[in-house]
């Protein structure tokens, strides 16, 4: 009896030893991070960099050669329309030569035809606003009915702004004009034969606005054409962002953009102005040639101080944004043969599945076909999954 315990107990040891080989050297679970499939909010946007500008900036130049008395305004500085920016006196005209009084006059006439080239623009640009007030009265009364969108409706309220916003603008362009003339013809009176006066001549602001550069501060000798100042009306500003070629071909006129990151947690809202027609080459950081093109933005209210030109600022254009949508994690996904898969959790074992993907953002992916809600999914497979090997969750 007692060999017969001794080898019982010898081949109990041997299997128990057999099992541990057995055990250690089996296929252990890959540890794995899972993710579900869910509904819920989607929102695809392009984030890209900004820069505010004055949308009409104004140039002040020296109308005649004279001295010109010190600038005493600083950038900032608020002047009216019609405020005296500088005065210039006169040096001794020897101007009676009629190639000088051909060009004054020739002066005179180019800035009376641009006058009448203003005069057309108001005429076109409020034109244009009368259709587009129609427009949003016709979009009112559809929308009232049922029969437009809320989509279209905010598109023909912007319009209406846009509408307004070129009507003033080129009604300043008028006012320029008219300066312009007054400047030229005050300008042919001093070129009159027998005209030896030097009173100065005051250099008036354009339009109501702010300093955003003074370009000659000190007094000095000036010929006509040297910059004097530059004005702006910060309250008509707009954004540019330059973005890649290949990601504005989504972009489209109206569509609503999130102004961010300009000095407090707040979102302006904006929407798309215009796409520039032509893009242009930049070297990026890493040296490499890009493609990019102007992205123009309106702010859909009325801007404050917080704004200045030049300013950076970050912008989101919001290209989509639906409710409930089935979506899976972005990282989940990777390519296979010439569409999308994932692995599926089933019964402990990882399982390829083709998934067919609609929009997506970096982080959330819509799933068209392939996946149902709640099924779990692997997060950044790696090389230890495979179509049919055991995982676990970590």
């Amino acid at each position: 009896m007692r060999r017969w315990f001794l080898r019982i107990a010898m081949v109990l040891a041997l299997a128990a030893v057999v099992a541990a080989v057995i055990y250690a050297y089996r296929p252990r679970p890959a540890l794995v991070d899972v993710a579900q499939v869910t509904a819920g909010r989607l929102v695809v946007s392009l984030d890209a960099e900004g820069k505010v500008r004055v949308r009409e900036r104004y140039v002040v130049l020296a109308p005649i050669a004279g001295i010109s008395s010190r600038i005493e305004l600083d950038p900032g500085d608020a002047v009216a329309e019609g405020a005296e920016l500088a005065r210039i006196q006169p040096t001794l005209s020897p101007l009676l030569d009629p190639q000088s009084r051909s060009v004054a006059e020739a002066r005179l006439r180019a800035a009376e035809d641009a006058r009448s080239q203003a005069q057309a623009a108001v005429a076109r640009t409020s034109a244009a606003l009368e259709l587009a007030r129609s427009e949003l009265q016709r979009t009112k009364t559809l929308a009232e009915r049922g029969a437009a969108t809320g989509q279209q409706l905010e598109l023909a309220t912007f319009e209406v702004r846009t509408g307004e916003a070129s009507v003033q603008a080129a009604q300043s362009a008028l006012r320029v004009a008219g300066h312009e003339i007054e400047s030229a013809r005050a300008t042919l009176e001093r070129l009159a034969p027998g005209r030896k006066e030097r009173d100065a001549f005051a250099v008036t602001a354009p339009i109501a606005g702010q300093v955003l550069r003074v370009m000659r501060e000190s007094e000095g000798a000036v010929v006509p054409g040297t910059p004097l100042l530059e004005l702006g009306d910060l309250s008509a500003i707009e954004i540019v962002a330059d973005v890649l070629t290949r990601d504005a071909a989504p972009l489209r006129r109206g569509i609503t953009v999130l102004v961010t990151e300009w000095g407090t947690e707040k979102e302006r809202p904006g929407r798309v102005r215009r796409i520039e027609p032509a893009a242009f080459t930049r070297i990026s950081p890493l040296g490499v040639e890009e493609q990019r093109v102007n992205v123009l933005i309106d702010f859909e209210r009325p801007v404050d101080a917080a704004f200045g030109d030049g300013y950076a600022v970050d912008v989101r254009f919001m290209l989509s944004d639906d409710p409930k949508v089935r979506q899976v994690a972005a990282s989940a996904l990777f390519r296979h043969a010439e569409g999308w898969a994932a692995f599926v959790v089933q019964d402990g074992k990882a399982s390829l599945r083709t998934v067919k993907v609609g929009k997506r953002n970096p982080m959330q992916a819509e799933v068209l076909e392939g996946l149902a809600d709640g099924e779990t999914v692997v997060v950044h497979p790696g090389e230890l999954v495979r179509d049919g090997s055991r995982v676990e969750a970590r």
